[in-house]
């Protein structure tokens, strides 16, 4: 919609909340798809959220106009998971006690990969 230009550039993010609560948007450009300026001018602006479309609606929407098929969905993943240590937390038993140093070692996997996994 802005040909790769800052949108709203220069303007504070005050300034573009009330334009866009006024339902003021930037133009889109004459050569874009009608398809993709109704989608999203009947769609994607709609003032309630809960009434707007999904991604994966638009997605379907614009696989239909542009012919282009959707990407496979990605299996890669990658999260970290840190413990928190708690000064509060008494263990009473050598279960509870044996469970957490297991959680703690899994926290410390990072899963970067499918096939691959390190331990720090």
């Amino acid at each position: 919609m802005t040909n790769a230009a800052i949108p709203y550039e220069g303007l504070p993010n005050a300034k573009v909340k009330e334009m866009m609560l006024q339902g003021k948007h930037n133009k889109f450009p004459p050569e874009t798809d009608p398809g993709v300026v109704k989608l999203v001018e009947t769609r994607c602006w709609l003032r309630d959220p809960a009434s707007r479309c999904t991604m994966n609606e638009a997605a379907k929407v614009m696989v239909t106009l542009t012919g282009i098929p959707r990407p496979p969905m990605s299996t890669y993943t990658s999260r970290e998971i840190v413990p928190r240590k708690s000064s509060s937390l008494k263990l009473k038993s050598s279960r509870a006690k044996s469970m957490l140093s297991k959680r703690n070692l899994e926290a410390r996997v990072i899963v970067s990969d499918p096939h691959r996994r390190k331990v720090k």
